[in-house]
């Protein structure tokens, strides 16, 4: 097996990373919590799909599922969803902004989400080759990758843990099946992962 460069850039979440995500996920959610509207009193039970209310609810949600200890999860999948409440809260944030996109146009890094939200107005289609690639990145993950293409280009993703080998990476599954999708993907796969929470949690 190969060794890797010494300088290459994957972020590994350690045990105590997983802490500070969690708190970097809390804050997020305070601060989409804190910007949002008092909601009317005769306001629908469901917030409008795909707007921040909901991006409040679902990243609420896949916080709530880890936090209540209801359910058995690995590190590796409390990790994601905390990356993926994190996207959220700020999609939720971003769309709230004067002028802001709607949340559900919003994009991310898709070697690292915590990297930033990005405005794509029309994501070119994905390259063949590894030098014509296309995914969203941001600017300095988008200038590495071009000055040294990888071997394996979603090896230089975010890995979720240090404890595994091969380490995790950060997407895979929900909530992050599709990450070159964006946010509308996190927002579908985080709908049905708390609406299983939610299910299974009240009995």
């Amino acid at each position: 097996m190969r060794a890797r460069r010494k300088d290459a850039p994957v972020t590994l979440v350690h045990p105590s990373g997983e802490q500070r995500i969690r708190v970097l996920a809390e804050r997020e959610i305070a601060a989409l919590a804190a910007a949002l509207p008092p909601t009317p009193p005769d306001a629908g039970p469901d917030p409008a799909p795909g707007g921040p209310a909901e991006c409040l609810r679902l990243a609420r949600g896949l916080n709530a599922a880890i936090d209540s200890g209801a359910f058995s999860h690995s590190v590796s999948a409390r990790v994601s969803r905390r990356i993926a409440a994190v996207v959220l809260a700020r999609a939720g944030q971003a769309a709230l902004a004067p002028g802001g996109p709607p949340a559900d146009t919003l994009y991310f890094c898709v070697l690292d989400p915590l990297h930033g939200l990005l405005t794509v107005p029309d994501p070119p289609p994905r390259g063949p080759r590894r030098r014509e690639r296309t995914e969203v990145l941001c600017d300095a993950c988008r200038e590495r990758v071009t000055a040294r293409p990888p071997d394996d280009f979603w090896s230089e993703a975010l890995h979720t843990t240090q404890m595994h080998r091969p380490p995790l990476p950060y997407h895979g599954g929900a909530p992050f099946s599709a990450p070159e999708h964006g946010v509308a993907r996190v927002l579908k796969d985080a709908r049905t992962l708390v609406a299983v929470d939610e299910e299974f949690g009240s009995r």
